[in-house]
């Protein structure tokens, strides 16, 4: 923009000064670190950098993730000890909770090989982390704290970037004061060399890797000129060829973003208490008692009806829908998940914008929203019993085992809803929530999941019913323990692959896990001789 006129114009009618633009949330609720970054944490954004690089397993579960995750959290620890933050007690407890529980995640990646039941581990432990070093109560300072770290990382550069030029004028001063630099100003002048130096290193390494790595892609022939340089490389440095060296430099850059950005974080968090505050009162009764009552009658419906058909059984079904039992309880499961999700959003919304300034009006809410959250909870029975007949019918699946999982989940949450919904004012919901999420991923990891729903078939196909060796086969080393019951040919079938995968591809010290290493042992001690043959079809419908 130009600058404002001076002198004789501003003088003239009809001339108005611009008015400055409003601050951004960065200036006003988040304006990052007002010191330089300590030693110790910039050694802690080091030791997160290589956690990630050297640690780091990601082609499959493995004790790298706990290591990688300890190594970032040593500098943003540091980071929120040494800050001035002015944060309460409590709060202080819960982001030591919540880091806690994102080490406990990640440290499950060790315990168990599912690489699914992984991912959720890592997920779960990425939005403990962000909310350890941002902090948040509300939905909205939540959601925020679980997106602060990316955002954080990238805004940490020039804040590392002035911390190490920092150290290094200290570093000259002192040099200087103790006689061994005569020359101030040279000094400096080499410390902002030194400092563009290492810059200009980052610099050159990013770019070599990002236009490297396409151009790889691009051209079969020099991506074997490349193969060929980095496989030189490997010879001194083993299992480091040339897709491990780019994977290796590429997870070292994500590692120093992420703990820099927590170290950013911790050291002077975000004001989040605009986000904490209650929502404008914007519905009142008249506009919510009608659509409310409405949607409760035609849950008391839907309720009556499920108990009559759950209850009534093949016969009832058989009159009313002209289809099977079996089929009519495993044909609106999902629709059911959909409704008790967007059931939750609705009492969200209702509670958080409706008035309830007068007594009558908050009598309403509870009543319409606490008859809600009441059939809600029926319809997740209703959902869980119509999965528990379809796995019945047709066996348990990750899928199937998943969504009981999620309608657990809803259940627990509309009765906390509940007793949120008792005063109307419940700053502790949101927190408990996602404290229920985290318990249940701990409680599944303690299920062993893929044991349990291996147990599960192989029950059924002992009790006459047929079973998916297909599926059997596809599953990792946690079921290994369960399908060494299987018959002799079955077994073959099964156990063959996943013994010959567990014999071939042995892992790294980072790449260690409970569940495989239990497994080779189970295998080697119970099937010294290994596998004969696989007779015959590995069908998905496979019968005694």
């Amino acid at each position: 923009y130009p600058p404002p006129p001076t002198g004789y114009w501003t003088n003239q009618p009809g001339y108005a000064p611009r008015k400055p633009p409003p601050p951004s949330f960065t200036q006003t609720r988040w304006p990052g670190p007002q010191r330089p970054a300590p030693a110790l944490a910039l050694l802690g954004i080091l030791l997160g950098g290589l956690g990630f690089a050297l640690a780091l397993p990601l082609s499959k579960p493995g004790i790298g993730w706990p290591i990688a995750g300890l190594a970032a959290a040593l500098g943003v620890g540091y980071a929120a000890w040494r800050s001035d933050a002015e944060v309460s007690r409590n709060d202080r407890i819960m982001r030591l909770v919540w880091g806690l529980a994102a080490l406990a995640l990640l440290t499950m990646s060790a315990i168990r090989a599912s690489g699914l039941l992984t991912f959720y581990f890592v997920i779960g432990a990425l939005a403990c982390a962000s909310l350890a070093a941002a902090g948040g109560k509300s939905v909205r300072a939540m959601l925020f704290g679980v997106v602060a770290a990316p955002i954080a990382g990238f805004r940490s550069i020039p804040w590392v970037a002035q911390s190490l030029a920092g150290m290094a004028a200290r570093r000259a001063e002192r040099r200087r004061a103790a006689g061994q630099d005569g020359d101030a100003s040279a000094a400096a002048a080499r410390s902002r060399r030194n400092a563009n130096v290492v810059l200009s290193l980052v610099i050159t390494l990013v770019l070599l890797l990002i236009f490297g790595a396409l151009f790889a892609s691009a051209d079969a022939v020099f991506a074997h000129y490349l193969e060929a340089f980095f496989s030189r490389i490997g010879k001194v440095i083993p299992h480091w060829d040339a897709g491990n060296m780019i994977l290796r430099i590429f997870l070292l850059c994500v590692g120093l973003l992420l703990a820099a950005g927590g170290v950013f974080l911790a050291s002077n968090p975000p004001d989040l208490r605009g986000m904490e505050s209650p929502g404008r009162p914007r519905f009142g009764r008249d506009l919510l008692a009608l659509p409310l009552a409405a949607l409760a009658l035609l849950f008391v419906g839907f309720v009556a009806v499920q108990f009559t058909a759950l209850f009534g059984g093949n016969t009832y079904v058989l009159e009313h829908s002209q289809i099977t039992y079996a089929k009519y309880a495993v044909a609106g499961f999902r629709q059911l998940v959909v409704v008790s999700l967007l059931t939750l959003m609705i009492v969200a919304a209702a509670a958080r914008w409706g008035h309830k300034e007068q007594r009558r009006e908050r009598l309403t809410l509870q009543i319409l929203l606490g008859t809600l959250c009441v059939l809600s909870i029926v319809i997740v029975v209703s959902a869980l019993t119509r999965l528990q007949l379809y796995v019945d019918t047709y066996g348990l699946t990750r899928e199937r085992f998943a969504v009981a999982m999620l309608e657990i989940f809803l259940g627990i949450s509309f009765l906390l809803v509940l007793l949120a919904g008792w005063k109307m004012k419940a700053p502790w919901l949101s927190r408990a929530v996602l404290g229920i999420w985290v318990v249940m991923l701990l409680a599944a990891a303690a299920l062993n999941p893929e044991h349990y729903i291996a147990q599960h078939n192989i029950d059924r196909y002992q009790a006459g019913e047929k079973i998916d060796l297909w599926y059997l086969g596809a599953m990792s080393a946690d079921a290994v323990p369960a399908l060494v019951d299987l018959p002799e040919n079955a077994r073959n079938c099964v156990l063959g692959d996943i013994d010959r995968e567990l014999s071939e591809d042995q892992d790294d010290w980072y790449e260690w896990n409970w569940s495989r290493a239990e497994a080779r042992r189970i295998l080697a001690e119970r099937f010294p001789t290994g596998f004969g043959p696989c007779q015959g079809r590995r069908g998905y419908d496979y019968q005694r």
